[in-house]
């Protein structure tokens, strides 16, 4: 086969199948019109008879019906589908609806038709244009030349015939049928009239209107005849013409009609109109069920009074039941329609509550009747209230924690839960986001720990934070709320000082207030003491002025409770953040107990006593309570004093060391000055540092000046002081020298001048250091030698009322002892406690460690001396000696309470690691919180070692290794701390706890009670090292009240061996105490007296 053939049979075959499409497309297209045509004359047939005479219309009609399904579609078919196009007149038409294949079609037939090369043609381009041709067809879809808008013209008036029909024999089939039979059926046409009636039996809405029509067929008759009538009434006739369809309206139907139509040649049967009344509600109740989120259960009313009130989103299925059967249920919610489901007289309609609107339930009954009326129910939507959130803890603005960690309590409440929190935090203007772990709860107290060591403070910035949290509304979407914004200052060291001194300056200030009123209300007090020993009368004049001294009284104590709790307030404050110096928060917790024990118990009493004496108003008793209460009352005018000048003490020696701190700064503001002075490359930045450079000269002016004003206060030191300040000078005019160098560009000068002011501020900085540790030192050693001095004393004392009192009891049985004599060896030694009493009283303005307790035995001391005094001048001998060994038991009490102060105090003075004990419990804390944070990032398990990967398995390896380290470091502090056994005690116990976690860490475990060990941990740390600095200092502060131990059973007497063994291990164990050696010998001698 030539190239030619094997390429045109192809081309000419699919011309050929375009040709069998289109003739296939024709020959529908002549059905269709055939339809058409019989469709429309039926259509014709029916109008036409309907409305004139069947005789008239029978004889035309059925010859044309048959006529045109005869001749029309064999008509058609051959008009559309036998005129048959030629390959190459179709080819014409397939290109020219194709304009890709122009000029290829109709020559590819023409030269498969000739199966020849046509003259001047070769071959080979015969068969190239063949093989093109043959690709391109192959390639494409062809557009065929069929005529589809007549096609869909023909389906559309096709359909729209089949539909006319469709409805005449679905609502009016008596008017399609019945002519349709008469015209085409076999029966012979009628003689006779036939009536046709409509709507025939039916029934209607009680209150409704309806019309009844009456068609004859047939033989027309001249006249027709309505009869009806109304229930069992009578039966009324209507006579009318017949020329058409004869018509009667019912209105406002009522009752049951009958109703029936007669003409002379034919009568129809008897048609009855029913009455139904409209559908009514009965009964309704209401479910609800809620959205997912509220997790709550659906509920249902069952007794409803159709009044929807719910949740927002919430769906109500509203179940009704009415009085007949229904065949529709909607409800109308505004303009919108809810299509319920109905089952007999049951139904249910789903509505939505979104909004405040009311609905209306429309029922149908199977007949179409319609509730007339419906009731009007109400939809009230409730939103979903907005979440509340408030910080708990801190609740405030507070400063940096030292472990620069702050623990926060957040109190999240919403009314169906919360579904995401965060902390938003702003620092320098940029905001960020950090997400809160919480349970969608309905209410909750979320800690979060929010560490700030990655924010990068620096001293004197604030990062304010609030947290932010949704709900979880997923309805209406989730609804945010904020809480109140608070903020972390980072303080600067000024700041810390200024707040300091605010506490010291308001407690001097106070404290300066007091002081007076105080000494006013002593003053009245003796007055009245005074008066009442002249006159026992007590007039309502002196009563009013009694009481009037013990409200004054009562202020007092209140004014100092309350400056008492805010100086501890500070001290919390201060104890939270970033402290500077351990010592001051030391000593201002200390001033804050000291307050505290300034209303004794005996005061509280003495005021309860005087009270209750001026009720009964007896003499005696109210003069006993005076004189006790007065007694207090010098207590409590020392206490004050004695607060007010350790006060001022402490403010001298934070003035001082504030300044050292200030002349640090300035060296280190004055190096980076000279590093950027070395780095400066042209002149303009030369000038800028000038201003720099006159900023520090500046605050070193004032620094010189503040050490000038000190230096007057501190006569111990006045003179390093004053040096200090007159070294300045010399460092001011260099750093003008430097400032005048750098605003004329002179780099080289300006160098010279900076480091000869640094070299002097490096000396500043030395002196002043050394400088406050001279001062700390030498009232240090002050004190204490005031103390050594008045302990011998006290001893001394003490062995001398001993003697005494052996001379009483030998006074008792031998003669010749003048008593009076005895008496005056009583008042000296009571002038000599004076004068001891008035020493110790000097140094417990000097420190904090004389506790209350000396002061009080003293106080008893003299007391008791004065009464043994009084009894041997009277010669009572035997009370004057009970009287005297109480004086000297309140003296042994006063050197042991002082001996303990001078313990603590020496302590104090050689425990310099104090500090840093607290910083190391501060790094061990910091430690074990990071410890916490790494492992509760870890999630929970507890496998062996082999289910773990290699990382895992190494990653708690190095927690391990890290809470072993902790470990370590907490047990040199319980070891240092090995003589406070409340202290070690816990910090053992923290040790034993650290060492399971870690053999726990080591087997790879890690559930949840890790990690709440760890954080049990973390909190006992902290509270040990609050107890360091609080607890240590207070536990030796407390009062030892005297315990009365007359009612007591004396123990046997001791034999004189055990007497001399007992005294001996009382003056060994006092050496033991750590007096210094001088004591020693007076220790021994005073024991070696005792047991004589």
């Amino acid at each position: 086969m030539s190239s030619v053939e094997e390429y045109d049979k192809p081309i000419i075959r699919r011309i050929q199948k375009s040709i069998a499409q289109c003739t296939r497309h024709r020959i529908w297209e002549a059905l269709l019109l055939s339809f058409l045509i019989v469709g429309t004359f039926l259509l014709l047939c029916v109008l036409l008879a309907n409305f004139m005479p069947s005789y008239a219309i029978v004889p035309i009609a059925k010859p044309l019906l048959l006529l045109f399904l005869v001749a029309v579609p064999p008509l058609s078919i051959l008009l559309f589908a036998l005129r048959r196009p030629g390959v190459e007149e179709h080819a014409f038409k397939l290109e020219k609806l194709n304009p890709q294949m122009r000029d290829k079609l109709v020559t590819a037939v023409q030269l498969s038709r000739s199966r020849r090369t046509k003259e001047g043609y070769s071959t080979a381009l015969i068969d190239a244009f063949m093989r093109r041709t043959h690709g391109l067809l192959g390639n494409m879809q062809l557009k065929e030349p069929v005529n589809t808008f007549r096609f869909h013209l023909l389906v559309r008036s096709g359909f729209a015939i089949a539909i006319f029909f469709f409805v005449l024999a679905a609502f009016i089939p008596d008017r399609l049928y019945l002519p349709l039979f008469t015209i085409f059926g076999n029966a012979p046409l009628p003689d006779r009239t036939v009536l046709k009636v409509f709507p025939g039996d039916t029934v209607v809405m009680k209150g409704s209107s309806l019309g009844v029509s009456i068609t004859p067929y047939g033989k027309i008759p001249r006249k027709i005849s309505f009869l009806y009538r109304e229930g069992d009434g009578d039966w009324i006739e209507e006579t009318c013409g017949a020329k058409g369809i004869v018509k009667k309206d019912f209105s406002r139907i009522v009752n049951e009609i009958h109703y029936k139509a007669k003409s002379k040649e034919s009568s129809t049967r008897e048609y009855t109109i029913g009455v139904t009344y409209p559908p009514e509600l009965t009964d309704l109740f209401l479910k609800y069920v809620y959205p997912s989120y509220t997790r709550l259960p659906p509920m249902t009313s069952t007794k409803s009074n159709g009044s929807i009130v719910a949740l927002a989103g919430t769906k109500v299925y509203v179940n009704g039941e009415a009085s007949q059967d229904l065949s529709a249920a909607k409800a109308i919610v505004e303009e919108d329609t809810v299509t319920g489901e109905v089952n007999g007289r049951e139904f249910v309609i789903p509505l939505v509550v979104d909004r405040d609107c009311y609905y209306t339930i429309e029922l149908s009954d199977v007949y179409g009747n319609r509730s007339v009326d419906p009731p009007k129910f109400s939809i009230t939507a409730i939103p979903d209230e907005y979440p509340s959130v408030r910080i708990v803890k801190p609740a405030g603005d507070i400063d940096m924690p030292r472990d620069m960690i702050v623990s926060m309590q957040v109190r999240v409440t919403d009314d169906f839960g919360i579904s995401k929190a965060e902390l938003v935090y702003s620092l320098e203007g940029v905001s960020k986001r950090t997400s809160m772990e919480i349970a969608d709860v309905n209410d909750t107290v979320l800690v979060y720990r929010w560490d700030l060591t990655g924010l990068g403070l620096l001293p004197g910035q604030s990062v304010s934070y609030f947290v932010e949290v949704l709900d979880n509304d997923t309805y209406s979407g989730p609804k945010r709320a904020k809480s109140e914004a608070y903020s972390v200052h980072f303080p600067t060291l000024e700041e810390i000082y200024e707040r300091i001194a605010e506490e010291e300056e308001r407690g001097i200030e106070e404290i300066a207030t007091i002081v007076p009123e105080q000494e006013e209300i002593r003053r009245q007090l003796d007055e009245i003491a005074t008066k009442l020993k002249t006159t026992k009368d007590m007039g309502w004049e002196k009563k009013e002025i009694v009481e009037e001294v013990i409200e004054k009284q009562r202020q007092v104590v209140e004014e100092m409770e309350r400056l008492s709790e805010q100086i501890q307030a500070a001290v919390d404050r201060l104890e939270e953040g970033l402290v500077v110096d351990e010592e001051i928060l030391m000593k201002l917790d200390e001033v804050a107990q000291l307050l505290r024990e300034v209303m004794t118990d005996e005061m509280r009493e003495a005021l309860r006593k005087l009270e209750e004496a001026m009720e009964s108003l007896k003499p005696e008793e109210i003069e006993a309570a005076l004189r006790e209460l007065q007694f207090t009352q010098e207590e409590l005018r020392e206490s004050l004093e004695r607060t007010l000048e350790i006060l001022n003490r402490m403010k001298q020696e934070r003035k001082l060391k504030q300044l050292a701190e200030e002349a640090s700064q300035l060296y280190e503001r004055e190096r980076e000055l000279k590093g950027k002075t070395e780095e400066a490359r042209s002149g303009e930045e030369l000038k800028e540092l000038s201003s720099k450079q006159e900023e520090i000269r500046e605050q070193l002016e004032q620094l010189k000046d503040e050490l000038s004003s000190l230096a007057k206060e501190l006569p111990e030191i006045s003179d390093l002081l004053e040096e200090s300040a007159q070294n300045s000078l010399g460092t001011l005019a260099k750093m003008s020298k430097a400032s005048e160098a750098l605003s004329k560009g002179m780099k080289r000068q300006s160098l010279s001048s900076e480091e000869e002011a640094l070299a002097d501020l490096s000396a500043l900085e030395q002196n002043l250091s050394f400088a406050s540790s001279s001062l700390s030192s030498a009232r240090k050693k002050e004190v204490l030698e005031a103390m050594e001095d008045a302990m011998k004393d006290l001893v001394y004392l003490s062995k001398l009322q001993e003697e005494l009192g052996e001379q009483i009891s030998e006074a008792m049985t031998k003669s010749g002892i003048e008593t009076t004599d005895l008496a005056i060896s009583e008042s000296a030694l009571e002038r000599g406690v004076e004068k001891v009493a008035d020493r110790i009283y000097g140094i417990s303005q000097k420190t904090l460690f004389i506790t209350p307790a000396t002061g009080r035995f003293l106080g008893m001391a003299k007391a008791r001396m004065k009464e043994a005094e009084g009894l041997l001048e009277e010669g009572k001998v035997s009370k004057a000696r009970e009287k005297a060994r109480e004086a000297m038991k309140n003296l042994n009490q006063a050197a042991l309470s002082l001996r303990r102060s001078l313990s603590s105090c020496q302590a104090s003075a050689c425990a310099a690691g104090v500090q840093e004990c607290l910083q190391n419990m501060a790094g061990l804390a910091s430690r074990q919180a990071a410890l916490n944070a790494a492992t509760q990032s870890l999630p929970l398990f507890d496998v062996g070692e082999g289910a773990l990967s290699l990382e895992a398995r190494a990653q708690m390896a190095r927690l391990a290794a890290e809470q072993r380290a902790i470990q370590e470091g907490t047990a040199q502090l319980a070891e240092t701390f090995s003589e406070r056994a409340e202290l070690a005690g816990r910090l053992d116990d923290v040790v034993s706890e650290m060492e399971e976690i870690a053999r726990s860490l080591e087997r790879n475990q890690l559930d949840r009670s890790i990690v709440e060990r760890q954080e049990r941990i973390l909190s006992r740390l902290l509270d040990a090292q609050r107890s360091v600095r609080q607890r240590d200092y207070t536990s030796r502060r407390q009062a030892q009240p005297g315990e009365d131990v007359s009612g007591r059973e004396s123990p046997p007497s001791l034999s004189e061996e055990q007497r001399e063994k007992r005294a001996r291990e009382d003056m060994l164990r006092a050496l033991r105490e750590g007096y210094p050696p001088e004591y020693e010998n007076l220790i021994k001698a005073y024991f070696k007296a005792l047991s004589e």
